[in-house]
């Protein structure tokens, strides 16, 4: 078990809850879920590392519908919420790629590392969503991610260990990469204004911008001269955000330093588990019932073996494809 390989994922958990991470990571059990139809990052993904590659994007995420229906015997109502995701990134990338005429020259893309950790005989794993170079030759990672509702601000990003190691790791594997190209698209599409009675269209504001409100204006046959004002009225609603995360190597370094701490703890013989005891924490955690059951004494393994089962690799999960860890990250309304 000590010279199992060590994914962030696992970190986080770590420093989040040991109790969590121990039933995760040493009991090995997830709650029993299920089918559900996989996040809009999963679909994400592969639309965004195909057009990276040049490849035709809309028949990746046919491909993609295609496997994923072909997984196993499905309802009719699965099968849909399989095609609304494919046909949710169909209506995403245009907008992106429309916002973002990038000349980034991929280098690396959808590309797993492993890297060696000090002190341990274990490895760092992780999936480098891709390495690109910009037109002045210098190189940069780039994350996608999918949030369903809101962006993580700058600050936010400042502070993401996942940002710094996955930077670190690319140097020690000869990428000497600047920074990271964060690219957020937010899981939804722009709304369309709703038509008044007298034919007019409402000027509530809406979450949607200003080209799908101007299209609405050409389509219904109206003066768009009348609705001109909307223009600034929508400019806060963002749909995608860039961000670029510069961290120089000796800060890089710094928070390399900071995850090795955290795993020698993490894999110390002397180690000691226990609970967060944050409602932040244990509020919505799915091993809630497993803590409350062992704290009172009762039958821990009868709730196991009804409502957990073993826990999968990631290759096993996603069937060799890259999932969005962070689609789903927040439950707060759209912001800029």
């Amino acid at each position: 078990m000590e010279n199992r390989n060590i994914s962030w994922s696992e970190i986080q958990a770590w420093c989040t809850c040991r109790q969590r991470w121990a039933w995760v990571y040493i009991r090995g059990i997830v709650p029993k879920k299920t089918e559900r139809a996989p996040s809009t990052g999963a679909c994400g993904h592969v639309a965004v590392a195909a057009a990276l590659r040049g490849e035709d994007w809309r028949e990746a995420v046919g491909i993609w519908l295609d496997r994923e229906v072909r997984k196993g015997p499905l309802f009719d109502e699965d099968i849909e919420e399989r095609k609304a995701i494919a046909d949710l990134v169909l209506g995403i990338m245009p907008r992106y790629l429309d916002a973002y005429p990038d000349t980034f020259e991929p280098v690396l893309v959808e590309h797993k590392f492993e890297i060696p950790i000090r002190g341990i005989a274990a490895k760092l794993i992780g999936y480098w969503d891709a390495i690109v170079r910009d037109k002045d030759g210098k190189l940069w990672l780039m994350e996608h991610k999918f949030p369903q509702r809101s962006f993580r601000s700058e600050e936010d990003l400042e502070l993401d260990g996942q940002i710094g190691v996955y930077q670190y790791a690319a140097h020690r594997l000869g990428y000497h990469v600047v920074g990271t190209v964060y690219n957020q698209l937010l899981a939804r599409l722009p709304a369309l204004p709703a038509v008044n009675k007298d034919g007019s269209l409402s000027k509530a504001k809406v979450y949607t911008d200003w080209p799908t409100y101007k299209g609405a204006v050409v389509a219904h046959g109206l003066d768009l001269t009348n609705y001109l004002d909307m223009e600034n009225k929508l400019s806060d609603f963002v749909f995608f955000k860039r961000n670029h995360i510069y961290r120089p190597l000796v800060e890089v370094r710094l928070f390399t330093r900071d995850m090795e701490r955290r795993i020698w703890d993490m894999r110390s013989a002397k180690k000691h588990i226990y609970r967060s005891e944050s409602f932040l924490v244990c509020g919505r955690c799915p091993y809630r019932e497993l803590c409350l059951e062992s704290v009172k004494g009762g039958d821990v393994e009868y709730i196991i073996e009804n409502q957990f089962e073993a826990k999968k690799s990631r290759e096993e999960e996603t069937n060799g494809t890259h999932q969005d860890p962070q689609a789903d990250w927040t439950d707060t309304e759209p912001s800029a």
